[in-house]
């Protein structure tokens, strides 16, 4: 009788699976979360996590002033990105703001804008792990348009 021995082709076919399977259920685990009112302040800021995509507006009243917060925690440290980017393209009349907040340490990580001539941006910032981030969106005074709005955590 033979006796199985250490194969190390088997072996690195078997975690190239492994590996395939955990970045299909982190992929599939991803979701698209649709803002909701109202999610003007830090205490109703709407839960997103990270991988996932949010779909919004941002509008007040008459066309005024408009904010959204979103919340999520972050497991590991390391560099973490937040893309925001207009539905409207440059078609829209007003600049749109972004901050990053750590809300652990009440500290603005980073700022950036989008406007009707670049209408994306993305920002990195340094996240730790066991912190809760705040993404706050700012529409100022302006046209009455809905602002779209898409929103990408990684």
């Amino acid at each position: 009788m033979k006796q199985a021995g250490w194969q190390p082709r088997k072996a690195l076919t078997t975690l190239a699976v492994l590996g395939m399977l955990l970045a299909g259920a982190s992929a599939a685990s991803a979701a698209t979360v649709s803002e909701s009112e109202s999610n003007n302040t830090a205490a109703t800021a709407d839960a997103i996590s990270i991988g996932d995509t949010a779909v919004g507006q941002l509008n007040g009243p008459g066309g005024g002033a408009d904010t959204d917060y979103f919340a999520f925690s972050a497991s590991s440290g390391g560099t973490g990105t937040v893309t925001f980017s207009s539905d409207g393209g440059t078609s829209e009349a007003v600049s749109q703001f972004i901050s990053i907040i750590d809300a652990t340490t009440s500290t603005t990580l980073a700022t950036g804008s989008i406007t009707p001539a670049s209408p994306t941006r993305t920002i990195s910032f340094s996240k730790t792990a066991g912190h809760t981030y705040h993404v706050v969106l700012i529409k100022p005074t302006g046209s009455a348009a809905l602002y779209g709005y898409h929103l990408a955590i990684s």
